[in-house]
């Protein structure tokens, strides 16, 4: 019997208790002089006793047959759920696979055991991150550090992984790993994964068309550069003519940069570029970086100042890289300082590390723009409507030239009054 059987057994036999006592006092005071009324009375405190008896029994037979009808109730549902559940795991179109704690498979579902092309018990006993290719060309491997976190209980999303299947075929997927709890309280992990495959094939396919296409325009474009300074050099042009050219030369230019943007993004997404490490002289070569700009800063009366050490020595690294990285920033913060402002470029050296920051008084990011500031063709809604000259690959060129130097880059900014960047870079680059 329940705890609350036993209490409802006592409460009724209370009851009783405090009848028969209530009827023996009675008598005690008023005693019944007549022999028939008083067995009478006996009869009537008996019986009422033994009614509350049958009533209090019946209530705990039904209050127990109510609890065990609502046991049974709540086991059906639990039931019904599991092989709901179940059954939506092993029919979802999303693969699906069980794994213990050391990333082991103890069940996949049927969509995951098409992907993988195999049967479903097939891949019982392995460790699912054998099946995932590991990204030699990143200083951080992904891969690798997957299993530490997830034992640590985090949650892994959303991460874009390559991935061997048994027949040997590639897949690239978006992977994510959640800790889960079975009903015996051990600790396991819920892993589902997107197929991407067809994704990355139409991103490559672009990205190799946009390189193609910057690497013949480069040509046409240079011929137009060379005629235009054989026609600056003739010295038969009229003031109006020479105008014109200048104009053209500028567009020239132009077109030029965004070829030179397009053709730098496509090599840093398909991979192809191979850092080239040398020994870089620091103070000529930021100095060259502020030299580019300083046209531009006279013409908005933007003040450049720089703070670095007088001889700051070399360091190696990749110069194309760092100049992509120094120009854009520098670029950027003379472009959105506005007329007579300031632009601050410092530099700091560190046993380990260089650190470079760049700060300007400009226009500022707008708070709910910032997470998306290092994504490709992004523009800032402020600097779409202030300036209009802009491509949107920059910070994404700054972010890929910094992550193949092993370096870091982050940033604060307020909107109407500024933004600073800050990068740093290894000493010592990877071989």
């Amino acid at each position: 019997m329940s705890g609350s059987g036993i209490r409802a057994l006592f409460a009724s036999l209370g009851v009783c208790a405090l009848l028969v006592a209530g009827a023996l006092y009675a008598i005690t005071i008023y005693p019944l002089a007549d022999e028939h009324l008083r067995e009478a009375f006996y009869v009537a405190v008996f019986a009422v006793i033994a009614l509350v008896t049958v009533v209090v029994h019946q209530s705990l037979r039904l209050a127990m047959n109510a609890r065990s009808i609502a046991k049974d109730m709540t086991k059906n549902m639990l039931m019904y759920s599991r092989e709901f559940f179940s059954e939506l795991y092993r029919g979802s179109p999303v693969p699906y696979v069980v794994v213990d704690l050391n990333g082991t498979i103890e069940s996949i579902n049927l969509a995951a055991a098409r992907f993988f092309g195999v049967a479903q018990q097939a891949l019982d006993g392995k460790n699912v991150y054998t099946f995932f290719v590991e990204d030699k060309n990143e200083k951080t491997r992904t891969v690798s550090l997957i299993p530490e976190y997830f034992k640590r209980g985090k949650y892994v999303s959303d991460v874009e992984l390559e991935l061997k299947r048994p027949d040997g075929a590639m897949r690239w997927v978006l992977f994510s790993l959640f800790p889960a709890t079975d009903a015996e309280g051990k600790r396991k992990g819920m892993l589902t994964f997107v197929d991407i495959t067809k994704q990355k094939q139409v991103d490559k396919a672009k990205t190799e068309f946009v390189s193609l296409a910057s690497h013949q325009l480069r040509t046409p474009i240079s011929g137009m550069k060379w005629n235009i300074e054989l026609l600056e050099t003739t010295g038969a042009l009229t003031e109006t003519q020479a105008a014109y050219v200048v104009k053209i030369k500028k567009s020239a230019e132009r077109m030029d940069s965004l070829v030179a943007d397009f053709l730098s993004v496509s090599k840093l997404d398909l991979g192809t570029f191979v850092p080239e490490y040398a020994e870089v002289t620091l103070q000529s070569f930021f100095q060259g970086v502020v030299d580019e700009y300083d046209a531009l800063a006279t013409q908005k009366s933007v003040r450049i100042h720089t703070d670095w050490p007088a001889d700051m020595g070399t360091l190696r690294t990749d110069a194309h890289l760092l100049q992509m990285i120094t120009s854009n920033l520098l670029g950027n913060a003379v472009k959105y300082t506005v007329d007579g402002g300031d632009v601050r470029f410092a530099v700091s050296l560190e046993r380990d590390q260089m650190t470079l920051s760049i700060t300007d008084t400009g226009i500022g990011i707008p708070a709910a723009d910032q997470d998306m500031l290092f994504s490709k063709l992004f523009r800032a809604s402020n600097a779409r409507s202030l300036v209009t000259d802009g491509t949107g690959l920059g910070l994404y060129i700054v972010k890929e030239a910094i992550r193949i130097l092993g370096g870091t880059i982050s940033f604060t900014s307020k909107e109407g009054e500024g933004s600073t960047f800050v990068v740093t870079l290894p000493r010592h680059a990877r071989r």
